[in-house]
């Protein structure tokens, strides 16, 4: 007879903070699964899940097959699945982590087993959107230009990040982009409540700037919560994987349809909507069009570009959907 697969067992529990909201806005909630190991201290244990919340965050504790915490991760919460999932493996990150996993997760990120529950909890309440410098899991995925598939290695530092905390992240830096995580990166500070005082905004952004000087034009992101469990500073690079489609790769046909319903719209004066080989979505407006201008508006983030024509646009990785 054969056995039953034998899955590493799962906690499930919700960070939960609706003491957060302000003027009857509700707080986001988050789902943490934690795989082979317990929950983190600031998670709410729970059996079951009417909601998905904002963001799914999986924390494997051991080193295991992908396919096997797929597996063990079946979804607890019915129809509710969160529109964002992030998983967080222990180093070394990707070598776990092949093609098929992507299609499970919009985000996996390696991180030192002991630090993975400083870089969930700074996620988590970066999903809630209450920071001392607004933004949300949103911004992340507008920072690196796609929506999945996205692959992120973590560091954390404690305390507050000063001179001596510059040269470390730098040089951390350097080394994982030598790697291929230079797709974008995110810093962020969290502090805990009654060491508030210790945070300016001041030093922060001196200490991002001088952080992230050798960046170049990367694009780097910035935030900070005074409502964490720790204060410590934490720091993701990112990269997309060496699989993601790139401009060249969209079909010929699709390219000449593209050329032909630009031509169309510039004749009849019709809205473009338009899509990214990284996962974005955009727009030329009827306005733009009658002008003959190719301006493309992202639809998420609101970001605009001007082509000069057709094929600069295609070069750029836009095409009709």
């Amino acid at each position: 007879m054969t056995e039953a697969p034998q899955y590493p067992s799962v906690a499930l529990g919700l960070f939960a903070r609706p003491e957060w909201s302000f003027g009857g806005r509700p707080i986001p909630t988050a789902m943490v699964q934690s795989v082979s190991g317990s929950l983190p201290a600031w998670v709410t244990p729970c059996k079951n899940v009417d909601a998905g919340g904002v963001c799914e965050l999986v924390l494997v504790r051991e080193l295991l097959p992908p396919a096997q915490v797929c597996e063990a991760i079946a979804a607890p919460w019915g129809q509710a699945a969160p529109p964002y999932r992030i998983v967080l493996f222990p180093e070394p990150e990707p070598t776990l982590t092949p093609a098929a996993t992507i299609q499970a997760f919009d985000m996996v990120v390696g991180v030192e087993s002991h630090r993975m529950d400083t870089v969930a909890e700074a996620l988590a309440i970066l999903s809630t959107g209450h920071l001392l410098i607004g933004a949300d899991l949103g911004t992340v995925w507008d920072l690196v230009g796609r929506r999945s598939g996205i692959f992120g290695r973590a560091m954390v530092l404690d305390g507050i990040g000063d001179n001596e905390a510059v040269h470390v992240v730098q040089s951390w830096l350097h080394a994982v982009q030598s790697g291929g995580y230079g797709s974008g990166q995110f810093l962020m500070q969290v502090v805990k409540p009654e060491e508030h005082e210790r945070l300016t905004l001041a030093s922060l952004d001196s200490f991002a700037c001088a952080s992230l000087e050798r960046c170049g034009d990367r694009p780097s992101m910035l935030t900070a919560s005074l409502d964490a469990t720790v204060t410590a500073v934490v720091v993701i690079a990112f990269r997309c994987p060496e699989n993601a489609l790139v401009p060249s790769e969209w079909s010929n046909e699709l390219r000449d349809a593209t050329r032909e319903a630009i031509e169309s719209a510039l004749v009849l004066g019709d809205e473009l909507c338009l899509k990214h080989a990284r996962g974005a979505f955009g727009v030329i407006a009827a306005d733009d069009i009658n002008r003959g201008a190719m301006r493309v508006t992202d639809r998420h983030t609101g970001r605009t570009r001007v082509f000069e024509d057709a094929d600069e646009l295609l070069g750029a990785g836009w095409v009709i959907d």
